[in-house]
């Protein structure tokens, strides 16, 4: 079924128990009541209304002069309502249907109720949208700030437990000592390496270096009988001060010479470096 002839019948049915209908208007409606019960149900409905409101107005009998009036203006309207219908008729459709003024039926305010909760629909959800935006936001920014902090944690922890390590060993009974000069390079550098002679658990401590080049990292060097065995990469700080946990090879225990080299981040196998700290033999 066409839904806009059809929503044009309903809209004539409330004529049809008035009398309102134009000169070939009736024929097309009742037409259209022929085979649509839902329109025959409402037109029923619409003539007992009309019933009613006859039955219930008070007989009166208007004035001769306001009768005269109306009946002029009823008859000059009709008469330009059938001038123009002539004008408006095709040869190919035949009279055509004038099309009432949009009048606010049943269906049309439940439609628009409905479009104006949909509306409300989709305004409720763009806002839930946003504010799950926002919170999805912050929870990853306080997660953020959560994994800095750990970090930061980690790392003082980190210290804490190469400082006591260093204290430690600084202090044991077992723990060998060695002194490392700066060369040239580093003239007022200077670093302790303490390590226990049965475990090899060592510490590093250094301070005065140059601060560590981009892309750069000092390593250790355990130079057994002229033979260099790599040790650990590691930075300092800006007063060129580091503390390292390190393992001292068996072979580097008794009689060995330490050295600290710039070398490329990574670390190196053997020393490419300038020397920067070097002991003594012990």
């Amino acid at each position: 079924m066409n839904m806009v002839r059809h929503e044009t019948y309903k809209e004539m049915l409330l004529l049809e128990p008035l009398d309102g209908f134009d000169e070939g208007e009736s024929p097309v409606l009742d037409q259209h009541l022929g085979s649509c019960a839902e329109c025959q149900a409402e037109l029923a409905e619409w003539r007992d209304a009309a019933a009613l409101l006859a039955l219930a107005a008070p007989i009166a009998k208007p004035n001769p002069r306001v009768r005269s009036a109306i009946l002029q203006s009823i008859g000059s309207q009709r008469a330009n309502e059938i001038s123009r219908s002539a004008a408006e008729r095709s040869p190919l459709t035949g009279p055509a249907l004038k099309l009432r003024p949009f009048s606010f039926s049943r269906q049309n305010l439940l439609r628009l109720a409905a479009a104006i909760a949909f509306l409300a629909l989709i305004i409720g959800v763009f806002v839930l949208w946003r504010r799950d935006v926002i919170l999805r936001n912050e929870v990853a920014q306080l997660s953020r700030k959560s994994n800095l902090e750990r970090q930061q944690l980690q790392r003082e922890r980190e210290a804490l437990a190469s400082e006591q390590d260093a204290v430690a060993l600084l202090t044991g009974a077992d723990t060998k000592k060695s002194q490392l000069s700066g060369t040239e390079l580093a003239k007022n550098a200077r670093a302790t390496l303490a390590f226990d002679r049965q475990t090899g658990r060592a510490v590093l401590v250094t301070e005065g270096l140059p601060p560590t080049p981009e892309n750069k990292a000092y390593e250790l060097w355990f130079i057994v009988n002229g033979q260099p065995l790599p040790g650990k990469v590691f930075s300092v700080d800006s007063s060129g001060r580091a503390i390292i946990s390190h393992q001292v090879p068996a072979a580097a225990r008794e009689r060995s010479v330490f050295a600290i080299t710039l070398e490329p981040k990574e670390g190196v196998q053997t020393p490419s470096g300038k020397v920067y700290l070097l002991s003594l033999s012990s």
